[in-house]
């Protein structure tokens, strides 16, 4: 069935169609919004919007490096992400060895969201010898385990800056030996392969500094070399990476013999949830927003400002075959945000922008005019009096479809 989208917005948006768990096919309507964040601290939309972002973008090479936008072409989000690219920045633009940065979300009734990290200056983990070793030793250290006495933890060196990335955070990955197709075999911290400080008893160069990790828990600060530390940002979670991968399901020969092309009985839609845990919201978030931002700005050490909530509508129109005497032919769902993403990096520091994106299941089969709007409150109830109109519930669970 061919649906009629009208944009009565600026807004980017689009309709696509997906399968929930049981193989039913419905409908997913998304709108995606950018906003400025002033001076002032009252965001106001941009004059020239965003397109939609649909596949993953990193800050290099895929698997190689952190992910930077998580792709907005995702069929549904069960609660809100909230995502931020940014830099650190020493307080008061002075170099220092370790200085503490954090991100709180409010909505006026309480704490939605919140977040701190430790930023250090580059540090080592400095190995330590009942002797030095000649260069031949070097090279066949392991022969040499019984002079290893430990690793050494150096002071940071102080800096003014720094991504607040995984690859600056605990993690990594090292090469060991190759596949029977000759490509490179891999053994890696799978909640994020791309940062440092992992020490591995073998494969790890035990001659020789490694870089130690410089965004850290501030209640769990590093100290142990061996000790599996939680990987910290405020980016996004890719989605090979752990905790995440799981939550799309098993992918085994079952599912290629007897579920294919339906999504495997484990998948989880929370597998499109990208944000770190802390990060993630409980429930969709609603109402103004307001951001404080510790150590995110070169000069405001402390940077507030307010995302205002913007009442997004789809007003679906029912098909002729669905309207019928006794049922009304036209309801309003209120899109939900699931997604809230800060461009705050360095590069953006003179023009920082925030994305909003709204999403909305609905079945396919029902409706053959989907209106996009925008309301404020009041007018949005004197649209749904004067016009008869329901205002339809969200649907929450996608599989009310199936």
């Amino acid at each position: 069935m061919s649906i009629e989208l009208t944009n009565l917005t600026p807004f980017a948006n689009m309709r696509f169609s997906n399968l929930d768990k049981h193989g039913k096919e419905y409908g997913v309507f998304m709108a995606k919004g950018a906003w400025d964040i002033p001076e002032s601290g009252e965001c106001t939309l941009c004059e020239e919007q965003e397109p939609f972002v649909f596949t993953d973008e990193y800050f290099g090479e895929p698997n190689f490096s952190a992910l930077q936008y998580p792709s907005d072409f995702v069929p549904y989000k069960p609660v809100t992400d909230v995502i931020l690219n940014a830099t650190a920045w020493a307080p008061e633009g002075k170099p220092a060895k370790s200085w503490l940065v954090g991100v709180k979300v409010t909505d006026g009734v309480g704490t939605i969201v919140m977040k701190a990290l430790r930023i250090v200056g580059p540090r080592y983990w400095v190995p330590q010898w009942k002797r030095e070793l000649t260069e031949q030793e070097k090279t066949d250290w392991k022969q040499y385990r019984h002079l290893f006495k430990g690793w050494e933890l150096s002071e940071p060196e102080p800096i003014a800056k720094l991504p607040v990335r995984y690859e600056y955070a605990f993690g990594g990955m090292y090469q060991n030996g190759t596949h029977k197709d000759g490509s490179p075999r891999y053994e890696l911290v799978e909640e994020n392969p791309v940062g440092r400080g992992w020490i591995h008893p073998e494969l790890t160069d035990h001659t020789r500094p490694i870089p130690a990790p410089q965004i850290e828990d501030p209640d769990d600060p590093v100290r142990d070399p061996y000790k599996r530390y939680e990987p910290l940002s405020f980016g996004p979670i890719p989605p090979s990476w752990l905790p995440r991968r799981p939550l799309g399901g098993t992918y085994d020969q079952n599912w290629l013999d007897n579920i294919h092309p339906n999504w495997p009985p484990d998948y989880d839609f929370a597998y499109h949830n990208s944000a770190s845990g802390s990060l993630r919201a409980k429930t969709h978030l609603t109402g103004n927003l307001k951001f404080e931002l510790v150590g995110l700005h070169p000069i405001k050490r402390h940077w507030h400002f307010i995302l205002p909530e913007l009442l997004v509508s789809a007003l679906a129109v029912s098909s002729s075959e669905e309207a019928g005497a006794d049922r009304t032919a036209t309801e309003l769902f209120s899109m939900n945000a699931d997604t809230i993403y800060m461009d705050i990096c360095e590069e953006q520091v003179s023009d920082p922008c925030a994305y909003q994106t709204w999403r909305l299941p609905f079945k396919l089969d029902k409706y053959e005019n989907i209106i996009l709007s925008q309301f404020d409150e009041q007018k949005r109830e004197l649209f749904l009096r004067k016009n008869k109109i329901s205002r339809a519930p969200y649907p929450h669970d996608v599989s009310i479809f199936s």
